[in-house]
């Protein structure tokens, strides 16, 4: 039985997630994941399977998100039908078809699945995204437009165009809808994740017959290796954001936290894989990040002769090291798996007197679909760098899991693994045309591996990648510190976002939880309306800001930096544009 009305969460944020815990589609809650990934710090969500929720409650937010529900009930859908038309905004994410009225589609009562869909990039929504076409996995439903404006459209393949909408923008009274007539939180997990049928511990394991158990088998017949290059994930993420920032501009813009410190449009992640490397050659790779003013992760791994006066020298110079656990690079059974990570782990701290924050296996091996990343969870593991495409069927190309940025994995069940999957971008190499992009476009963390025990033929190798980013700007990070900046971003939370002065005015306060912060990027979009920002103030002093255009969107943008638990307050004045 519901509870009451009276006890359904206080409205407090000006965006409402509307999810479902008796939706068949458990991944439809991944949408919170999408949400903190992309900065957007200032949602909550209700639970349509625990809480009753009505036309005054809904009229509190600006935006609501509803997700891929089970069907929803006449009162519900003449309930959101209501909150659009008397001014409200919805999006969409493959939602009840009785609603297809207010997203201005028509049902033909048909699915389409495992297709493609392309974006028209002259849209306000769909500018700065790529005008490639892109894979979506799951089902899309199969709607004719009936009034509303077609933002992509699905393909039958990567370059044959069909009448249905992808994604659509509608104004439906005096409110506007957007709608995905895919399920955008389902389609990011199986990106990411691949398919649940070929994992380790299932009947179809080892679809590449290399005889190695590695992620890259979930992905089997599954990426587009003409796609590869594209993170296919974060340009539909992109997509959402800029239809969270189209609709918040009726009512007011909306902070956003960057992906990277101190204003960087990209990072690299220089690692490298122990294995058998004298302390000389992990050296050697060490200093030479650091010579183009850079940091250099080890992972310690077997047959090489670390020792804890290495650890030191490297941690005492910006360095991180970390475990690289081995599981003997064949097929290991998911039985022990546990076990002998959880040995590892353990014996690295022990060893050397800290825990490792990040990873990458021995010959990338991965256990079950997502027991491996619960395993390392478990141990303290806070970044796993196993999605690598120079791997497998893929080819030698950039993104695997169609994404650059750190995501949590998501169970078969619909829960949410606390550990970030980062994907490996490089092998050995770098390749200019892709760190390119990601600086200008994709914003990626573009990760390097690379083999110190080759230093007598490939060190130059590494002197490429690192003295590359140094040209660009491109902050390059030690695991540590990657690792403890993504932790500490997901800790904040923006609060009390209101207009205030004249009407011109957004202020808003941000609150630190158990982790510092320093030099985190906000994002305001520069426009709003006729006027654009011009004054920024922390706790009433004036700030230094700047701005840019990201994914087709003018941010105004500037740093801050909060302790354990602090808050503190902003305003964002706008004014006439001069």
């Amino acid at each position: 039985m519901k509870p009451s009305k009276t006890v359904i969460p206080v409205a407090a944020q000006p965006i409402l997630v509307l999810t479902d815990s008796n939706s068949s589609n458990v991944f439809n809650s991944y949408i919170t994941e999408i949400l903190d990934t992309e900065g957007i710090l200032c949602y909550q969500t209700v639970d349509l399977n625990l809480y009753n929720v009505n036309l005054t409650y809904l009229d509190n937010f600006d935006i609501v998100i509803l997700t891929d529900t089970a069907s929803l009930s006449a009162d519900l859908i003449t309930t959101l039908a209501s909150y659009v038309n008397n001014g409200g905004n919805i999006i969409g994410l493959s939602p009840d078809i009785q609603l297809a009225y207010v997203f201005g589609l028509t049902s033909s009562g048909t699915t389409t699945s495992e297709q493609y869909l392309k974006v028209d990039t002259t849209t306000t929504i769909g500018k700065g995204v790529t005008g490639e076409s892109m894979q979506f996995h799951g089902e899309a439903e199969n709607y004719s437009l009936t009034g509303a404006l077609a933002i992509a459209f699905i393909y039958s393949d990567a370059n044959t165009k069909t009448t249905k909408p992808a994604i659509t923008l509608y104004q439906y009274g005096s409110g506007h809808s957007v709608g995905f007539t895919y399920d955008l939180a389902k389609s990011t997990v199986l990106f990411h994740q691949g398919q649940y049928k070929y994992r380790s511990n299932g009947d179809n394991d080892d679809p590449d017959k290399d005889e190695i158990y590695r992620l890259n088998d979930h992905f089997y017949n599954y990426l587009d290796s003409t796609r590869v290059n594209i993170p296919q994930a974060d340009e539909q993420q992109d997509i959402l954001v800029n239809a969270i920032n189209y609709l918040a501009n009726f009512n007011k813009p909306l902070p956003r936290l960057w992906y990277y410190p101190d204003k960087a449009m990209t990072i690299t992640w220089i690692t490298g894989d122990g294995d058998d490397a004298t302390k000389e050659q992990i050296q050697m790779y060490a200093d030479k990040t650091k010579e183009y003013g850079g940091y250099f992760t080890l992972f310690e791994g077997a047959g090489n002769v670390f020792d804890d006066d290495l650890d030191n020298k490297l941690l005492l110079d910006g360095h991180s090291t970390a475990k690289h656990p081995n599981l003997g690079c064949r097929k290991p059974p998911l039985k022990g798996a546990e076990a002998e990570i959880t040995r590892q782990i353990q014996a690295f701290i022990n060893d050397y007197g800290h825990q490792p924050l990040t990873d990458r296996e021995h010959c990338l091996n991965w256990v079950g679909w997502t027991e491996h990343a619960k395993y390392l969870s478990a141990n303290g593991v806070r970044i796993n760098s196993n999605a690598t495409s120079f791997i497998g069927n893929s080819g030698d190309k950039a993104y695997l899991n169609a994404s650059g940025l750190p995501m949590k994995y998501m169970n078969e069940n619909g829960d949410i693994v606390d550990l970030y999957q980062q994907s490996t971008t490089f092998y050995e190499k770098n390749d200019s045309t892709i760190v390119d992009e990601s600086l200008n476009n994709y914003h990626s963390v573009l990760t390097y591996s690379f083999h110190p025990v080759y230093a007598s033929t490939r060190l130059s190798w590494i002197e490429t990648a690192v003295s590359y980013s140094q040209s660009k700007g491109i902050p390059m990070v030690s695991g540590d510190t990657w690792a403890n900046f993504v932790d500490a971003r997901r800790d904040m939370q923006f609060q009390n976002i209101q207009i205030t002065g004249t009407g011109n005015t957004i202020s808003f306060d941000i609150q630190q939880g158990s982790l510092p912060i320093d030099n985190a990027t906000i994002m305001m979009p520069n426009k709003w309306g006729s006027q654009s920002a011009e004054l920024i103030q922390e706790d009433g002093v004036t700030k230094k800001h700047s701005t840019s255009t990201i994914d087709g969107v003018n941010y105004t943008l500037f740093n801050v930096s909060l302790n354990t638990g602090q808050t503190k307050s902003y305003t964002v004045k706008y004014n006439k544009f001069k």
